[in-house]
C-alpha cells in the first residue's frame, strides 16, 4: 500500500491511497463467498461456489464493485494509523482509479483533531470567590417555603397588594390584537413583579367583574423585538379575586416540614443553601481555570464538522431543559423569534469555546500521565447500575460498551480538573 498526504486548510488532510492488484485480491475472494452466498449458483450451496464459477457469473468486475467498501475502510484506518493521524468524523471518499488487474486508488478527505499547544496550567493565581449566604437570603427561601404552604380564599371586595386576581386580557397595538396576547383566566399574583412594569397597579383595586382599559409600555429589553418598548392597550376584565394566607413562621410550620424547631429548620435551610452556592462557586472557579488556560494555549484551525456537531449538542441540550420545564422547543423557538438553524449559528462561538477546553482538558491529561484503570470504570458502573437498578433501560444503556469508553473520558476529566485545582491553589474533596 502507497500512501500520499496532501495537507488541507481548516485542519483536513487528503490521503491518496494506492494498492496494488495483489493487494485486493484476498478482497476478492471474501466478496465472492458472500455474493454466492446472496444469490443462488445451480449445483452449489450457498456462499460455497467456487471463484471462478462466480466470476463467469457476475463478472470479476461486479465483484470488485462488492469487495471497494471493505478494501476501502480496511485501508482507510490502517492508512490513518501508519501515518498516526488523529481524525474526527467520516472521511469523504473519492474514487480514483477501479479497474480488474490494475492498482486500486481512491482519494480520502477527513478532518483532523485540532493541533494543540498547551500554555501554562499551574498557579494561574486565579482565586476562589468566598462563599457568603446572608441573613437575607435565608429569610427569602423561609418565605418561599411559606408562600409554597399557601390557602387562596375567594374574596369578594377588590384586589390588595398581597391578594391574587385571575383576569381575561386583551392585548392591542394600534388596535391591532397582538399574537399570543390574549389570556383567559390568567393569574396574578400583586406582590410579585410583572413582566409588564406597571400592570399590577392598573389591575390593584379591581373586584370581581370589573372590567378596564389601560396603555402600558412593553420592557425595552423584551424577547419579542417588534414589542420591546412598544406603546401597547390592555382590556382585562377581573374574574375572581383570593386572599393569599400564608402559614405563620413559627415552631409549629417548622414541624409540618419535619423539623423540631425554627432554630433547626432555619439552620437546615442555611446549609442547603451553602452547599449550593458552594457549588457554583467551584464551578465558576473550574471554568474561570479552564478559560484562562484556554487564552495561554494555541489551537490550529477547528473543523467545521467538530464545531457543527457541538453546536448541535448544545442545541439538544436546550430542546432537553426546555421539555423537561413541560414546555415545547417550537413555541420557544417562536417566542425569541428564531429558528433552529439560526439559534446554531449563535452557538457556534459558544462551541468552539467548548471544544478548545475539551481540547487543553486532553492535552493536559496527556501532560501529567493521567490514567483510568478497568476497575475504576467497572467500580463507576456499579454505581450506576445500583442506582437505576428500577430501569431496565438505563442498565441495558449503561452496561454498553460504548458507555464504559463515555465513563473512562469523564473519569480522566474529573482526575484532570482535580489536578488543575490542586495546582492552582486548593485541593478537592472527592465528593464533589
Amino acid at each position: 500500500m502507497k500512501v500520499d498526504i496532501k495537507n488541507l486548510e481548516k485542519s483536513q488532510v487528503e490521503l491518496t491511497i494506492e494498492l496494488s492488484w495483489d493487494e485486493v485480491k484476498p478482497y476478492l475472494e471474501r466478496a465472492s463467498e458472500e455474493l454466492s452466498q446472496k444469490s443462488k449458483i445451480e449445483g452449489f450451496r450457498p456462499g460455497k461456489a467456487p471463484y471462478d464459477i462466480v466470476r463467469a457469473r457476475f463478472g470479476e468486475h461486479a465483484i470488485l464493485e462488492a469487495a471497494a467498501e471493505k478494501i476501502i475502510m480496511k485501508n482507510f484506518l490502517t492508512a490513518v494509523k501508519e501515518k498516526n493521524l488523529e481524525t474526527v468524523g467520516q472521511p469523504h471518499i473519492d474514487m480514483e482509479k477501479m479497474a480488474v488487474s490494475n492498482p486500486f486508488i481512491f482519494k480520502a478527505t477527513v478532518s483532523l483533531l485540532p493541533k494543540t499547544t498547551l500554555g501554562e496550567y499551574k498557579n494561574l493565581e486565579i482565586k476562589k470567590e468566598e462563599t457568603k449566604i446572608t441573613d437575607e437570603k435565608v429569610k427569602e427561601a423561609l418565605d418561599g417555603l411559606t408562600k409554597m404552604q399557601s390557602k387562596e380564599l375567594l374574596k369578594d371586595g377588590p384586589a390588595e397588594k398581597e391578594d391574587k386576581i385571575i383576569v381575561d386580557m386583551d392585548i392591542l397595538k394600534d388596535n391591532v390584537p397582538i399574537e399570543g396576547g390574549q389570556a383567559k383566566d390568567m393569574a396574578v399574583y400583586l406582590s410579585e413583579a410583572h413582566y409588564i412594569p406597571g400592570f399590577n397597579e392598573e389591575v390593584l383595586g379591581l373586584k370581581k367583574g370589573d372590567e378596564k382599559e389601560f396603555d402600558l409600555n412593553f420592557p425595552e429589553e423584551h424577547y419579542q423585538k417588534h414589542l420591546s418598548g412598544a406603546k401597547v392597550h390592555f382590556k382585562v376584565k377581573a374574574k375572581d379575586v383570593y386572599k393569599i394566607e400564608a402559614p405563620e413562621l413559627n415552631e409549629e410550620f417548622a414541624k409540618t416540614l419535619g423539623q423540631k424547631s425554627i432554630e433547626d429548620l432555619t439552620a437546615l435551610i442555611r446549609k442547603n443553601l451553602e452547599h449550593e452556592e458552594m457549588h457554583k462557586t467551584e464551578e465558576k472557579w473550574e471554568i474561570s481555570i479552564l478559560n484562562k488556560i484556554v487564552l495561554n494555549s494555541k489551537f490550529s484551525d477547528i473543523p467545521e464538522l467538530l464545531v457543527n456537531g457541538e453546536a448541535n449538542q448544545m442545541i439538544y441540550e436546550l430542546k432537553n431543559n426546555i421539555t423537561r420545564q413541560g414546555l415545547s422547543f417550537e413555541d420557544y423557538l417562536k417566542s425569541i423569534n428564531k429558528t433552529e438553524a439560526e439559534l446554531k449559528l449563535e452557538f457556534s462561538p459558544e462551541a468552539v469555546k467548548r471544544i478548545k477546553i475539551s481540547l487543553v482538558i486532553r492535552e493536559i491529561a496527556k501532560a501529567e500521565k493521567i490514567e483510568v484503570s478497568d476497575k475504576e470504570i467497572m467500580e463507576e458502573v456499579e454505581k450506576l447500575m445500583n442506582a437505576y437498578k428500577d430501569n431496565a433501560d438505563a442498565q441495558k444503556q449503561i452496561s454498553r460498551r460504548e458507555y464504559a469508553d463515555y465513563l473512562k473520558s469523564r473519569i480522566e476529566n474529573k482526575k484532570t480538573i482535580d489536578i488543575l485545582k490542586k495546582e492552582n491553589g486548593q485541593e478537592t474533596p472527592h465528593s464533589h
